[in-house]
């Protein structure tokens, strides 16, 4: 561990060193994140678990003029309850270019939100793994949004995987109603000790339609959507599985309260980085959502979630909290 982090401090120290002779301006932003989880499952589609993770981050950066810049920095996690040391710093060093219409992210940069619905992509996966390894390219307009993602997880190396995910999601918005689409593919190759290599494919398309009703109540937010779901699966060389669903989403919010509810309909999807429960083939979630305002640099919530998984009722509490400092 202390190789480690000597190694990322000569790493920061050179990198900032040489940037700053060609920066014409600098900022820095650091933050903490709370991750609070307990989920009380009793299916096989579940298992019972208890998350609590708290997470500094700090990012310095270099802006060459008003469109590119280049951002390093890092995260450290402390898993509450483990090692405080038992986890490797996270390096964030990345390439930023903004545009009125577009945005672009290069190298280790982290995830800003969540990009994907549950079904495709857990929340489980953004606690562990922070940061994107690729990249990132956003298009928007005053009734669309559409980006481009590229997350590579593994390279190939003697005796290693290759692991990337490569997808799109966005939204285009007439009057009251809009349009959705969520669409990834997964990559999976590695050796074998009888020689040889398996390989897994994995991709899911999403589209929804929906009406946002935010304007015409007294509410802050207010949106309905119904969609469908196509996903298929390939461990080669065996044959391709497939599955097909529909998906409800109901969003309701006002002042610092909240609702959020998805029903899903259809066969048991086939997705790697997924949540487990959507396997049931008829799974509910509803969250009762508590969102306190402390400041406007702090964001936080506290969701009971309910979960109706094939008959069965389970349940999970989150909490977040994130502090965010720019300069």
């Amino acid at each position: 561990m202390r190789i480690i982090f000597k190694k990322l401090v000569c790493v920061c120290f050179i990198s900032v060193g040489v940037l700053h002779s060609y920066a014409q301006e600098f900022s820095w932003n650091a933050g903490y994140e709370f991750i609070g989880e307990n989920r009380e499952y009793t299916r096989t589609y579940g298992f019972p678990q208890t998350i609590l993770d708290s997470r500094a981050s700090l990012e310095l950066g270099f802006l060459l003029d008003s469109s590119n810049a280049v951002m390093l920095g890092g995260h450290y996690t402390v898993v509450h309850g483990d090692d405080h040391f038992s986890r490797p710093p996270i390096l964030t060093m990345y390439y930023r270019y903004t545009h009125e219409f577009a945005r672009l992210h290069f190298g280790s940069f982290p995830r800003e939100r969540q990009y994907f619905p549950l079904f495709m992509l857990t929340d489980s996966l953004s606690y562990a793994r922070p940061n994107i390894e690729g990249g990132l390219l956003e298009f928007f307009s005053c009734f669309a949004r559409q980006s481009i993602l590229l997350d590579w997880t593994i390279q190939q190396n003697a005796g290693e995987h290759e692991q990337f995910l490569a997808g799109t999601f966005g939204t285009m918005s007439f009057k009251s109603f809009f349009l959705q689409n969520h669409f990834y593919y997964y990559h999976e190759a590695y050796s074998v000790p009888t020689g040889g290599k398996q390989v897994i494919d994995n991709g899911v398309v999403h589209l929804a339609f929906g009406v946002d009703a935010s304007d015409v109540t007294i509410l802050d937010s207010l949106s309905v959507s119904i969609g469908g779901m196509f996903n298929w699966y390939t461990f080669r060389p065996l044959n391709t599985q497939y599955a097909q669903g529909i998906l409800c989403n109901v969003h309701i919010f006002h002042s610092i309260f909240g609702l959020e509810s998805v029903l899903y309909i259809g066969d048991a999807p086939h997705i790697v980085f997924g949540d487990p429960l959507y396997r049931s083939k008829e799974y509910a979630r509803f969250n009762a959502v508590f969102a306190p305002k402390f400041h406007p640099s702090v964001e936080a919530a506290f969701k009971f979630c309910t979960h109706h998984v094939a008959g069965e009722i389970n349940y999970s509490q989150q909490l977040f909290i994130r502090a965010i400092i720019n300069k």
